[in-house]
Formats: C-alpha cells, sequence, structure tokens
C-alpha cells in the first residue's frame, strides 16, 4: 500500500534524479507546465499522456512510477 504522507507527485518529484525511464518521465512532467496539478488516479495521468500523443514508452514508465509507488 503506498505511504499516505506522500503523494504520487511528492513521490515521482523526488525519482527526477533516477537514469532509468522513470526517472526520465519524472523529468519530463517537471518540465510540463500541463501536467495536471491536483493529485489523480492513474487512469487520469495516462489520460493526460495520451492527449499529448506521448510515446508507449513513457506510458509504461508512468506506470511503472505508479506501480513502484504504490508498492512503498
Amino acid at each position: 500500500m503506498s505511504n499516505p504522507d506522500l503523494t504520487f507527485i511528492d513521490w515521482f518529484v523526488r525519482q527526477a534524479y533516477r537514469d532509468d525511464p522513470v526517472g526520465d518521465s519524472a523529468r519530463d512532467m517537471l518540465d510540463d507546465p500541463h501536467w495536471p496539478e491536483q493529485e489523480a488516479i492513474l487512469a487520469d495521468y495516462l489520460d493526460y499522456l495520451a492527449s499529448v500523443q506521448a510515446s508507449d514508452l513513457a506510458l509504461q514508465a508512468l506506470q511503472q512510477a505508479w506501480e513502484e509507488w504504490s508498492a512503498s
């Protein structure tokens, strides 16, 4: 179960140092002025990425990040 004191976005921001797809995705999120500001469910974030025509790899990285956060 995810840590209720650490939102997904807070957790995701902390992953920006990583040298892997999750880190790439976190950096992309930080650079995106239109990223959803409020906490959302995974489907909302995936829908947003699809709306901006993100690659399948970006969608997979976000899914991986969500799974890691959920398990933390």
